[in-house]
């Protein structure tokens, strides 16, 4: 039901379009196993620290050459909110209700 409504709002996402929330070392090593694969056309990093997101996409984009054609970009909620599939990659630092708390709030940006 939520699905469809995300649908109707931000247009068909593309099931060639992956995003990852998270670029600590589990979303990065993920974004370069999704490169290599070549399973998604774009792919989006997005963190809760914006700028780790871009750093991170910058140093995957050095190792485009050797993988298949994806572009490979950091963006935020709105842009994670076009992707077909969204990995949620986050680290279990804060306590269980705190990041169950920000990870609600995220989801939230991603649906609206």
């Amino acid at each position: 039901m939520r699905r469809m409504d995300i649908e109707i709002r931000t247009g068909k996402p593309s099931p060639t379009r992956c995003g990852i929330y998270g670029c600590g070392r589990t979303g990065t090593a993920i974004a370069y196993t999704l490169m290599k694969s070549g399973v998604c056309r774009d792919l989006v990093l997005a963190d809760p620290e914006p700028r780790r997101a871009l750093r991170e996409a910058a140093a995957l984009s050095g190792a485009l050459p050797f993988c298949s054609h994806t572009d490979i970009y950091s963006g935020d909620e709105e842009e994670l909110a076009e992707c077909g599939v969204i990995v949620f990659a986050l680290e279990a630092d804060a306590d269980e209700e705190t990041l169950s708390a920000n990870l609600r709030k995220t989801v939230a940006k991603i649906i609206e």
